[in-house]
C-alpha cells in the first residue's frame, strides 16, 4: 500500500522544518564572573568576586586574576570540549595626553574541559595572572595604562553548531597611573 499525497507531504514538511531549525544547541557558554584570590604567606585566600579591578602603580595585580565561564550542557554527556579566549585591554596615556583605545589582544589561549554531564553546568576558571602581569609592566614602560580589560571566549566550533562568542568587561579602578579615557 502506497501512502497518500497528503501524508507525504506531511513528512517532507516536518523533515524541511526540522533541517530549518538546525540542531539543538546542547552545550554553550552562557556568563563570566572574576574573581581574584590575594596570596597569603602560607596559601592563596578564597576568591573575592570583584567587577573593578584594583590595580597598584608598580603594575601588580596583588594576586590571581581568575575569569570564571559558565559552561552549560543541556543534552546528553559531552567530552573533548575546547574553549578558547583572548584578553585584551584598553589603554590611555598615563597623564591622560589622549584618549583610550582597545589594542590587539595580548593574550590568546586556550582550555580544555575533559566532559560535562547531562544537564549540567560547569564554572571553568581561566587564570591571566601571569600574561596580564607582563602585559602591565611592559605598557607601563611605554606610557600607557589600562582602563578596561575585554575577556572573549568561544567553544570550539563544531559542524552544525552555530558560533557565539561570549565577552566581559573589567574596568580598572585608577589606583595606579593617572589614566583618563
Amino acid at each position: 500500500m502506497r501512502p497518500s499525497k497528503g501524508a507525504l507531504a506531511l513528512v517532507v514538511i516536518a523533515a524541511l522544518a526540522a533541517m530549518a531549525a538546525g540542531p539543538a544547541r546542547a552545550l554553550e557558554l552562557s556568563a563570566v564572573s572574576w574573581t581574584i584570590s590575594k596570596t597569603g604567606p602560607v596559601e592563596p585566600k578564597e576568591p573575592i568576586p570583584i567587577e573593578l579591578l584594583p590595580l597598584d602603580s608598580g603594575a601588580r595585580l596583588g594576586g590571581r586574576l581568575t575569569a570564571k565561564l559558565a559552561l552549560r550542557n543541556q543534552g546528553p554527556r559531552k567530552e573533548g570540549i575546547l574553549i578558547r579566549y583572548s584578553l585584551s585591554a584598553k589603554l590611555a596615556p598615563v597623564g591622560g595626553a589622549g584618549q583610550a583605545v582597545w589594542a590587539l589582544p595580548f593574550l590568546n589561549d586556550e582550555r580544555r574541559v575533559p566532559q560535562v554531564g547531562p544537564d549540567q553546568t560547569l564554572q571553568v576558571p581561566v587564570d591571566v595572572t601571569a600574561l596580564t602581569e607582563i602585559y602591565l609592566k611592559r605598557v607601563r614602560a611605554d606610557g600607557y595604562w589600562p582602563v578596561e580589560f575585554k575577556l572573549e571566549a568561544m567553544l570550539e566550533p563544531r559542524e552544525g553548531a552555530p558560533i557565539r562568542v561570549v565577552e566581559s568587561s573589567l574596568p580598572v579602578a585608577q589606583t595606579g597611573p593617572r589614566a583618563r579615557h
